[in-house]
């Protein structure tokens, strides 16, 4: 298994080590709190104990909390109710805020940037700290730590020859052409690219940028109040392939709305992306491509996938590690069990699975093509990347063409759709995913070689 300690947002230096009753079933859990050059500069690492399998599942943003009550409070009563259990939690001199996100009666509790540093020793000063007495708490239904994601790695190389003169070969082997004999796509399908942001000015992608009197609508909950651009390019590399007007993506005409909650680093938040969901009900998305993950379950953020499940189709990667998502530790929101979800594996240039990165027979539903994918990059140029990045955002844009055809299907329909149009991948593969099979455009927009899959 691949290691978060090599994210760039998670380089620094161990501050202090502790021992904590964190988890759900009690007991004490070692803990060191680093000092690190993410937006939230503390972070906290969990150390395995002997039963624990890889050290993947084990880190959080150290200084924040999420806190749900029994009953509604505004965000002067949540502090309110919370002091007391703070204070007597941790150290003396902590100062926190208390932040609504868009969950029902849920607060982010957390230390204001610029705060005072943690220190080396002492009674804790980060409110990770008071989780379990926070949970204790007779006001509060449930608390969890504001967990990390992470961009799922694209693996570049340099532009060469890509984007070619014709339609990219991925595209090709999924029978493009023949379904855009149907459809091209339709500007009113809108997918929102939850992730790194998008370049705004890119070429290939500022005509199908969703717009209000002019102005892309799109947000950034990583940097509030900032347009949400693209500092790293994950996010403007998946959105060519969901809808670049140059032929590499899978809709020519499309609506894609940028939402950011990934940082210059490929990190972001649990709230951050809770609070991009949101955004993208609120602009009647259709889909929700999300090509980031972690190996942390948070219960917050499957509440709020669940909740657009009648709405939205939330496409997730299974990630780039040897890890079978039905077992633990999987990797989420691809792991989760929701109607809305579609997890995605990656397949090779000859229809292969790729067996090196996530899999599951229950919790992966179908593989698309992840070696050697050409899309749009910073600065108005490509890239060429592997990845279930690039798997997740053709599926992603499959689910809008296939959408485009028939305006009138909802979330089941197309997802249904999705699955009963898959082609067998080589190899018989066993395990790989319930399908067992790679997205194919044509048969999904025109209803040829269907069949039945009893996915979950």
């Amino acid at each position: 298994m691949g290691s978060f300690k090599n994210r760039p947002c998670l380089q620094g230096v161990v501050v202090r080590s502790d021992r904590l009753d964190l988890r759900t079933e009690g007991g004490d859990v070692a803990v060191e709190v680093l000092r690190t050059s993410f937006k939230h500069p503390f972070v906290a690492h969990w150390l395995p104990s002997p039963a624990d399998v890889g050290e993947e599942r084990i880190w959080a943003v150290a200084t924040h909390l999420l806190v749900t009550f029994r009953d509604p409070v505004d965000e002067v009563g949540a502090w309110h109710i919370l002091n007391a259990t703070l204070r007597a939690a941790l150290h003396a001199d902590i100062s926190y805020a208390v932040q609504r996100i868009s969950l029902p009666n849920t607060f982010l509790v957390f230390t204001p940037e610029g705060g005072p540093e943690i220190t080396t020793d002492g009674p804790p000063d980060y409110i990770l700290a008071a989780l379990a007495a926070v949970r204790h708490h007779p006001a509060v239904d449930d608390a969890n730590p504001n967990y990390l994601y992470f961009s799922l790695p694209m693996s570049l190389s340099a532009s060469g020859g890509c984007p070619g003169t014709g339609i990219a070969d991925d595209l090709k082997r999924m029978q493009a052409p023949l379904a855009w004999r149907q459809t091209i796509g339709d500007g009113r399908v809108r997918v929102a690219v939850l992730d790194s942001g998008i370049q705004l000015d890119h070429p290939d992608l500022k005509p199908n940028l969703l717009r209000q009197n002019g102005t892309v609508v799109g947000y950034n909950a990583y940097t509030i109040n900032r347009p949400p651009d693209d500092e790293f390019g994950h996010g403007t590399w998946c959105a060519g392939i969901i809808g670049a007007i140059a032929q590499v993506g899978v809709n020519p005409r499309v609506a894609l709305i940028p939402v950011k909650f990934l940082g210059p680093s490929g990190c972001g938040t649990v709230a951050g992306a809770i609070d991009g969901i949101q955004f993208a009900m609120n602009q009647a998305a259709h889909v929700i491509s999300a090509s980031w993950g972690g190996p942390c379950i948070s219960p917050d953020l499957e509440k709020k996938i669940a909740q657009i499940a009648s709405d939205i189709l939330f496409v997730a990667g299974a990630g780039n590690d040897h890890r079978n998502l039905d077992t633990l530790p999987g990797f989420y929101p691809a792991g989760f069990s929701l109607p809305n979800i579609l997890s995605v594996g990656g397949a090779d240039d000859n229809d292969f699975a790729v067996a090196t990165w996530g899999y599951g027979k229950k919790r992966v539903h179908l593989s698309a093509p992840g070696r050697s994918v050409c899309s749009t990059y910073l600065l108005g140029g490509y890239r060429t990347g592997d990845g279930t990045s690039a798997s997740t955002a053709f599926v992603a844009g499959a689910c809008a063409l296939v959408k485009a055809a028939d305006f009138s299907r909802g979330v089941a329909n197309i997802r249904q759709r999705i699955l009963d149009s898959v082609v067998p991948l080589q190899g018989s593969p066993t395990g790989v995913s319930c399908t067992g099979g790679r997205l194919d455009l044509a048969n999904a927009i025109l209803g040829t070689n269907l069949m039945v899959r009893p996915c979950p």
